[in-house]
């Protein structure tokens, strides 16, 4: 993940297999890096990995109002990567994620614009065969991305998706995911990136 030494990024949800992945990847960028979730036993021993850079942000629960109030308290400080993982918790049956999700984007998006950093929005693809409800949680927060990435192009600030499949590899999307960052600072956005299992 080239080009974010010293910068700052913050991972919400960031205690699945995924967030687990990236954290050598943040380690070489020599990032501060925010990690936000609810299971503080996990993020404490994430942020052990890296002492002085990794830090852990607990969360009692997922919450827009709670998400709200975190983006209330960052203020106008440069935010350079979100990387949003809360929708994931669709594929492991939570509840809808399009408001906790629109809530910290929104709340975190005056330090985004401080530093036109870039959002990149994790949202799983959902089957045919998948329940309705899922299926139109997903629809949404497609097209939250699409407007808030459109609200914000103007004030610098790139957003960009990853649209894994049931059964794409956590260390795929990671790839994918530093893929999307640096593609960022190269000032592109609006990309969205499919990541599907691998034929064996």
């Amino acid at each position: 993940m080239q080009g974010f030494d010293g910068k700052i990024i913050f991972v919400a949800g960031a205690t699945t297999d995924l967030g687990w992945r990236l954290l050598p990847a943040f380690e070489r960028a020599n990032a501060r890096v925010i990690l936000l979730d609810h299971d503080a036993d996990d993020l404490l021993e994430m942020a052990a990995r890296c002492p002085g850079r990794f830090e852990p942000l607990p969360v009692t629960q997922k919450s827009s109002q709670q998400f709200t109030d975190i983006g209330r308290i960052w203020g106008a400080e440069p935010l350079h990567l979100l990387i949003d993982l809360l929708p994931i918790g669709l594929r492991e049956g939570s509840d809808c994620m399009i408001g906790p999700s629109l809530a910290l984007i929104e709340g975190l998006g005056q330090g985004l614009r401080a530093a036109k950093g870039s959002v990149i929005s994790v949202i799983p693809t959902a089957a045919p065969e998948d329940p309705v409800a899922y299926q139109v949680a997903e629809a949404g927060l497609c097209r939250m991305a699409q407007v808030l990435g459109d609200q914000w192009e103007p004030h610098g600030v790139q957003f960009n998706v990853l649209r894994p499949v049931a059964g794409a590899s956590a260390q795929d999307m990671a790839n994918a995911i530093s893929f999307l960052a640096e593609a960022a600072i190269a000032q592109l956005s609006g990309v969205h990136v499919p990541i599907r299992p691998a034929l064996h």
